[in-house]
């Protein structure tokens, strides 16, 4: 017979089962005087039991117990995202968290405890996800994988802050690489290619919108929500102010993606051409809607007068592009984008100005993205040096 242990006892379940639990003594509440005593049970042996106490009384001693609970992953992450929502985070990020959360995890760890999850467990998740955890059974990105992982561990870290979970398990875990996660290079037009897309969108009810992306490096949601107060064309200038997402397809205007991309944007003057005749066209739409119209403020809107969905935009874009039957490779309007920020570059346009035009958080995320446009660079660079270095070399030996 097996010697009974401080603690620890057995009890039988409703179907007959012989399971081990642990009482962990806590002292006394020092409010009530009652005596303070945690439970745990479900251990299949005495061992597993003993072990598991004293691992507890040793958290204690170390002032790093964890109450246990049966917390269910899904509900955690659910409760974690709405406390996101009142922390900031723009609606359109919440927005995919919560699909990701439902699509992602949820139905493969949602019904187990949070404390239940371990590293390895989240390695099974990832290993899925990246075999067929996509749409019609095809495996996820890395890119996505890695993504799913970084929320994880966002909302792991906040369940370790608030005393959940002893240590985040998400940081044991092995995503995919940042490097082998890495976005594909951006996809662009060349300036000929742009130009023949210019040329054939001018007549085009949205020409002004896409002339404005491609010759600015607005994002979709900015050209949605730019307002005439916002435009001044005799300083040939723009300035970002506001945003029409679409979180959870609901269009909604709101601050920019993040503090840098509140920017000032200089104009060239075929810009400020097609501005105005965009200026033109929305008085005709007015005159045409008469008590139906809409004064949104907006520089792009319906026949109406308010809001186009961004939805619409982009829907718009990939008709006029494939109207043009293969004379430009096909791309989504935040290519337009990606094409401004790879003309630049590639015209030695310093990369902190290119940044702050784009309203990327920091220069170094645009030479990262880009890198693809700077290998001319580099060779003019080294050239650039090595006649530095001559010349330096002729004034010091000018009988050479």
């Amino acid at each position: 017979m097996p010697r009974r242990l401080p603690g620890v006892t057995k009890y039988s379940t409703k179907d007959g089962r012989t399971l081990w639990q642990y009482v962990l003594d806590q002292g006394h509440d020092p409010a009530t005087g009652k005596r303070l005593q945690r439970r745990k049970r479900g251990f299949a042996t005495q061992t597993e039991a003993a072990e598991a106490l004293t691992e507890a009384r040793r958290s204690v001693r170390l002032g790093t117990y964890v109450e246990p609970t049966t917390l269910r992953l899904g509900d955690y992450l659910h409760s974690w995202v709405e406390t996101r929502a009142t922390n900031g985070l723009r609606p359109k990020t919440i927005a995919s968290y919560r699909q990701l959360i439902d699509d992602y995890v949820i139905p493969y760890l949602g019904e187990i405890s949070i404390q239940a999850v371990t590293a390895v467990a989240l390695d099974d998740l990832y290993a899925t996800l990246l075999e067929d955890g996509g749409k019609r059974g095809k495996g996820l990105s890395k890119r996505s994988v890695r993504y799913t992982h970084t929320v994880i561990r966002a909302a792991f870290g906040d369940a370790t802050k608030k005393g959940l979970l002893v240590r985040n398990v998400a940081l044991l875990a092995d995503p995919p690489t940042a490097k082998s996660a890495k976005a594909p290079e951006p996809e662009t037009w060349t300036p000929e290619e742009l130009s023949v897309f210019l040329a054939a969108t001018r007549d085009h009810r949205r020409g002004p919108l896409f002339h404005l992306a491609a010759l600015t490096g607005l994002r979709r949601g900015e050209l949605c929500g730019l307002r005439w107060i916002d435009v001044d064309l005799d300083a040939a200038e723009l300035r970002v102010r506001q945003s029409l997402t679409t979180p959870d397809g609901v269009p909604q205007v709101g601050p920019p993606k993040s503090a840098k991309s509140k920017r000032t944007v200089s104009l060239d003057q075929g810009t400020v051409e097609r501005l105005l005749d965009q200026q033109a066209r929305c008085e005709d739409l007015a005159g045409a809607a008469g008590e139906d119209w809409t004064d949104s403020g907006l520089v792009f809107t319906n026949d109406q007068g308010s809001h186009i969905h961004p939805d619409n935009v982009s829907h718009e874009f990939g008709r006029a592009v494939r109207d043009l039957d293969g004379q430009v490779p096909r791309i989504s309007i935040h290519g337009l984008r990606h094409t401004h920020a790879t003309h630049l570059l590639a015209a030695g346009v310093n990369a902190k100005i290119v940044a702050d035009r784009l309203g990327h958080h920091s220069v170094a995320f645009t030479l990262d993205t880009y890198t693809h446009v700077m290998p001319g660079q580099h060779a003019e660079a080294a050239e650039t040096v090595a006649a530095l270095l001559d010349c330096a070399g002729d004034q010091a030996n000018p009988t050479r």
